[in-house]
């Protein structure tokens, strides 16, 4: 590999894509257009020209106004014999928002995941609550006013109630629902978390 790889010609693509405004200000030292990492990678790749003749790689780079961005780069021999590789073609192709979509879609896939989790979730929760909040039901009429167990019994059915509301949301959120708010006394939910 040459001790020196300086920029002999660059395109006007480039020059917009670098935000040069002539290509001057491009040319020579490749420190201009590559960080200590890209580089590297440009090394590495230059000096694999000794097998092949084509190479590709993707790595970040930064504009002259330091945007990050992301690019593709290929490498290929300037109609030369593969044993000389004193020159090069290097094209580079802007794929920052490619990848910032493919990112987009593999968080939505994620969301999508954790969605049908969460309502599997809910909807057994959901069964379990159905139980209690039934037994509390067929239970609590049967007791006096001034049994000691109607106090514990009501304290259970409304903590399933409250469960029960909760696992709606989930299987909400599952199903991508649009939740719908709806208005609650502050002081009825502070005198019902004394109680509990």
């Amino acid at each position: 590999m040459p001790a020196r790889v300086k920029v002999v010609d660059i395109n006007r693509a480039a020059r917009e894509f670098y935000g040069a405004s002539s290509k001057e200000d491009l040319m020579g030292d490749l420190s201009k257009i590559f960080d200590e990492q890209a580089y590297e990678i440009f090394r590495e790749e230059i000096a694999a020209l000794r097998i092949t003749t084509r190479l590709q790689a993707e790595f970040q780079t930064r504009t002259l106004h330091g945007e990050e961005r992301t690019v593709s780069m290929i490498v290929s021999l300037v109609g030369a014999p593969s044993t000389d590789w004193s020159r090069v073609i290097v094209s580079f192709f802007d794929i920052t928002d490619r990848k910032r979509l493919e990112e987009e879609f593999v968080q939505s896939q994620k969301l999508e995941s954790l969605g049908r989790m969460a309502g599997g979730i809910a909807h057994d929760f959901n069964n379990l609550l159905t139980v209690i909040n039934g037994y509390c039901e067929l239970l609590l009429p049967t007791l006096d006013e001034l049994d000691p167990l109607r106090e514990g019994l009501t304290q259970i059915k409304r903590a399933g109630a409250r469960g029960a509301e909760l696992t709606q949301q989930l299987l909400a959120f599952g199903r991508k629902q649009i939740s719908q708010p709806n208005p609650c006394s502050l002081n009825a939910s502070i005198v019902e978390i004394q109680r509990c």
